[in-house]
Protein backbone atom coordinates (compact mmCIF):
# COMPACT_ATOMS: atom_id res chain seq x y z
CA UNK A 1 0.00 0.00 0.00
CA UNK A 2 1.33 3.70 -1.08
CA UNK A 3 2.21 5.85 1.70
CA UNK A 4 0.53 9.10 0.79
CA UNK A 5 3.44 11.22 1.99
CA UNK A 6 5.08 9.91 -0.88
CA UNK A 7 4.76 10.49 -4.80
CA UNK A 8 4.19 6.95 -6.17
CA UNK A 9 4.21 7.27 -10.49
CA UNK A 10 2.54 3.76 -10.32
CA UNK A 11 -0.87 4.37 -8.38
CA UNK A 12 -3.80 4.30 -10.53
CA UNK A 13 -5.55 7.63 -11.42
CA UNK A 14 -8.80 7.84 -9.73
CA UNK A 15 -10.15 11.10 -8.97
CA UNK A 16 -12.41 12.11 -6.47
CA UNK A 17 -14.88 15.07 -5.53
CA UNK A 18 -14.19 16.25 -2.07
CA UNK A 19 -17.14 18.71 -1.08
CA UNK A 20 -17.49 20.61 2.26
CA UNK A 21 -19.11 23.42 3.30
CA UNK A 22 -18.01 26.77 5.29
CA UNK A 23 -19.44 29.51 6.30
CA UNK A 24 -22.68 28.57 3.94
CA UNK A 25 -20.58 28.75 0.71
CA UNK A 26 -20.16 25.11 -0.83
CA UNK A 27 -16.49 24.11 -1.47
CA UNK A 28 -15.92 21.40 -4.70
CA UNK A 29 -11.76 20.40 -4.70
CA UNK A 30 -10.18 17.46 -6.02
CA UNK A 31 -8.66 14.70 -5.02
CA UNK A 32 -6.90 11.89 -5.99
CA UNK A 33 -4.99 8.83 -4.70
CA UNK A 34 -1.61 8.98 -2.93
CA UNK A 35 -2.89 12.01 -0.79
CA UNK A 36 -4.47 11.92 2.50
CA UNK A 37 -7.90 11.98 3.42
CA UNK A 38 -8.09 11.38 -0.37
CA UNK A 39 -12.22 10.98 -0.27
CA UNK A 40 -13.33 13.43 2.14
CA UNK A 41 -11.88 16.30 4.04
CA UNK A 42 -10.87 15.21 6.77
CA UNK A 43 -12.27 16.11 10.35
CA UNK A 44 -9.38 17.92 11.73
CA UNK A 45 -8.49 20.47 8.33
CA UNK A 46 -12.36 21.24 8.42
CA UNK A 47 -11.93 22.21 12.31
CA UNK A 48 -9.09 24.52 11.32
CA UNK A 49 -10.52 25.75 8.39
CA UNK A 50 -13.46 26.83 10.80
CA UNK A 51 -11.22 28.39 12.91
CA UNK A 52 -9.33 30.30 10.67
CA UNK A 53 -12.32 32.19 9.05
CA UNK A 54 -12.88 33.54 12.38
CA UNK A 55 -10.08 35.57 12.55
CA UNK A 56 -8.36 38.58 11.24
CA UNK A 57 -6.09 36.97 8.36
CA UNK A 58 -3.72 39.43 6.67
CA UNK A 59 0.16 39.43 5.16
CA UNK A 60 1.90 36.58 4.36
CA UNK A 61 -0.34 33.05 5.20
CA UNK A 62 1.48 29.39 4.86
CA UNK A 63 -0.87 26.55 4.48
CA UNK A 64 2.32 24.11 5.68
CA UNK A 65 1.90 20.11 4.34
CA UNK A 66 -1.12 21.67 2.37
CA UNK A 67 -2.20 18.06 0.98
CA UNK A 68 -4.69 18.63 -2.16
CA UNK A 69 -4.84 22.36 -0.63
CA UNK A 70 -8.58 22.54 0.96
CA UNK A 71 -7.26 24.78 3.96
CA UNK A 72 -5.56 27.46 2.17
CA UNK A 73 -7.71 27.42 -0.87
CA UNK A 74 -10.68 28.09 1.47
CA UNK A 75 -8.70 30.76 3.30
CA UNK A 76 -7.75 32.50 -0.06
CA UNK A 77 -11.50 32.56 -0.80
CA UNK A 78 -12.49 34.52 2.32
CA UNK A 79 -9.20 36.71 2.98
CA UNK A 80 -8.40 37.55 -0.92
CA UNK A 81 -5.68 39.95 -0.07
CA UNK A 82 -3.75 37.60 1.31
CA UNK A 83 -0.07 36.22 0.12
CA UNK A 84 -0.66 32.23 0.07
CA UNK A 85 2.29 30.21 0.19
CA UNK A 86 1.14 26.51 0.00
CA UNK A 87 3.74 23.99 0.11
CA UNK A 88 4.06 19.97 0.58
CA UNK A 89 6.24 17.07 0.85
CA UNK A 90 4.31 15.31 -1.84
CA UNK A 91 4.09 16.31 -5.32
CA UNK A 92 0.83 14.38 -6.02
CA UNK A 93 -0.89 16.88 -3.46
CA UNK A 94 0.87 19.93 -5.54
CA UNK A 95 -0.68 18.77 -8.81
CA UNK A 96 -4.18 18.76 -7.32
CA UNK A 97 -3.12 21.98 -5.16
CA UNK A 98 -2.76 23.73 -8.62
CA UNK A 99 -5.96 22.48 -10.57
CA UNK A 100 -7.77 23.79 -7.41
CA UNK A 101 -6.53 26.63 -7.00
CA UNK A 102 -7.30 27.32 -10.54
CA UNK A 103 -10.84 26.19 -10.17
CA UNK A 104 -11.43 28.95 -7.76
CA UNK A 105 -9.23 31.19 -9.97
CA UNK A 106 -6.92 31.79 -6.98
CA UNK A 107 -2.99 32.30 -7.10
CA UNK A 108 -0.35 31.11 -4.76
CA UNK A 109 3.29 29.91 -4.87
CA UNK A 110 3.25 26.01 -4.49
CA UNK A 111 6.34 24.27 -3.12
CA UNK A 112 7.58 21.10 -2.68
CA UNK A 113 9.48 21.00 0.43
CA UNK A 114 10.01 18.17 3.57
CA UNK A 115 8.97 21.11 6.28
CA UNK A 116 10.86 24.35 5.73
CA UNK A 117 13.29 22.85 3.83
CA UNK A 118 12.38 24.57 0.46
CA UNK A 119 10.57 27.77 2.06
CA UNK A 120 12.42 30.87 2.51
CA UNK A 121 9.77 33.15 2.72
CA UNK A 122 8.79 34.48 6.47
CA UNK A 123 4.89 34.37 7.35
CA UNK A 124 2.32 36.34 9.08
CA UNK A 125 0.27 32.81 9.73
CA UNK A 126 1.11 29.47 9.49
CA UNK A 127 -1.16 26.93 9.22
CA UNK A 128 -0.37 22.81 10.04
CA UNK A 129 -2.56 19.68 10.27
CA UNK A 130 0.55 18.11 11.84
CA UNK A 131 0.83 14.33 10.31
CA UNK A 132 1.39 12.37 13.59
CA UNK A 133 2.80 9.54 12.10
CA UNK A 134 6.17 11.13 11.69
CA UNK A 135 6.70 11.40 15.66
CA UNK A 136 7.17 13.84 17.72
CA UNK A 137 10.50 14.52 16.73
CA UNK A 138 10.30 15.79 13.45
CA UNK A 139 6.95 17.54 14.56
CA UNK A 140 8.58 19.28 17.52
CA UNK A 141 11.36 20.58 15.08
CA UNK A 142 8.94 21.23 12.40
CA UNK A 143 7.58 23.62 15.43
CA UNK A 144 10.30 25.66 16.48
CA UNK A 145 10.98 25.84 12.58
CA UNK A 146 7.40 27.54 12.31
CA UNK A 147 8.48 29.96 15.54
CA UNK A 148 11.35 31.22 13.70
CA UNK A 149 9.58 31.95 10.18
CA UNK A 150 7.10 33.75 11.77
CA UNK A 151 7.41 37.73 11.28
CA UNK A 152 6.90 39.24 14.60
CA UNK A 153 3.54 39.48 16.14
CA UNK A 154 2.77 36.33 13.89
CA UNK A 155 0.85 33.33 14.52
CA UNK A 156 0.92 29.97 14.33
CA UNK A 157 -2.12 27.71 14.25
CA UNK A 158 -2.24 24.26 14.66
CA UNK A 159 -4.99 21.08 14.74
CA UNK A 160 -4.49 17.81 16.75
CA UNK A 161 -6.51 15.24 18.23
CA UNK A 162 -6.81 14.98 22.12
CA UNK A 163 -6.11 10.80 22.04
CA UNK A 164 -3.04 11.96 19.33
CA UNK A 165 -1.08 13.81 21.84
CA UNK A 166 -2.52 17.15 22.16
CA UNK A 167 -1.40 17.60 25.64
CA UNK A 168 2.05 16.95 25.07
CA UNK A 169 1.80 18.76 21.88
CA UNK A 170 0.52 21.71 23.92
CA UNK A 171 3.47 21.12 26.87
CA UNK A 172 6.59 21.42 24.10
CA UNK A 173 4.56 24.01 22.27
CA UNK A 174 4.78 26.18 25.63
CA UNK A 175 8.36 25.74 25.77
CA UNK A 176 8.72 27.79 22.43
CA UNK A 177 5.81 29.99 22.12
CA UNK A 178 5.03 32.47 24.97
CA UNK A 179 1.46 32.13 24.36
CA UNK A 180 -0.63 29.20 23.31
CA UNK A 181 -3.66 29.47 23.55
CA UNK A 182 -6.84 27.22 22.79
CA UNK A 183 -9.47 28.69 19.92
CA UNK A 184 -11.38 25.81 19.50
CA UNK A 185 -12.55 22.20 20.66
CA UNK A 186 -14.24 19.81 19.00
CA UNK A 187 -15.40 15.92 18.65
CA UNK A 188 -11.87 15.41 20.43
CA UNK A 189 -10.35 18.10 18.18
CA UNK A 190 -8.22 20.84 19.74
CA UNK A 191 -6.99 23.85 17.52
CA UNK A 192 -4.34 25.74 19.15
CA UNK A 193 -3.08 29.40 18.30
CA UNK A 194 0.89 30.51 19.18
CA UNK A 195 1.51 34.03 18.96
CA UNK A 196 5.20 35.28 18.35
CA UNK A 197 4.76 38.51 20.33
CA UNK A 198 7.32 41.51 19.78
CA UNK A 199 9.95 41.71 22.20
Amino acid sequence: MSHYFLHDENLKNNEYDIIFSINSHEFHLVSNNGVFSKKRIDEGSYYLINSLVKLDLKGNFLDLGCGYGPVGITVLYFFKDLSLVMSDVNSTCLELTKKNLEKYNLNAKVILSDGFENIKESFDVIAFNPPIRIGKEKLFKIYKDAFERLNQNGRFIIVIRKDKGAESHKKFLETVFSSVELIERKRGYHVYCMNKWLV
